[in-house]
């Protein structure tokens, strides 16, 4: 694992946030491309579903601790998140989608 991936909601905004932090086996500390993306899925998706997207923010580039925050509106919607760190000596990447594992979306 190269860092972890972070989730927020304000229900005072209705906004969802993410951020993708490197963790020192990830090379915090180090230059290295890092990316976080958040969607918001279109109404009616449900947990488990590879919804369609509609609205979406993301950050990517070269940074040394994390990238993001990233947010989206998106009050009683599902939301997915991805997030990619690549190694800066090793070249190797790490891939995350959230809310878990096996899904794809939050809900």
């Amino acid at each position: 694992m190269y860092g972890n991936l972070y989730l927020y909601y304000d229900s005072a905004t209705g906004y969802n946030c993410a951020v993708a932090v490197k963790n020192s086996a990830g090379g915090a500390g180090t230059a290295g491309k890092t990316t976080v993306s958040i969607f918001r899925c279109t109404a009616g998706a449900s947990t488990g579903d590879a919804c369609t997207t509609d609205a979406s923010d993301d950050d990517s580039g070269t940074y040394t601790s994390y990238a993001g925050p990233v947010r989206v509106y998106a009050p009683n919607r599902c939301i997915r998140l991805y997030a990619n760190i690549w190694h800066p000596t090793n070249g190797r990447i790490a891939s995350y989608w959230g809310g878990n594992a096996n899904l794809a979306e939050h809900c």
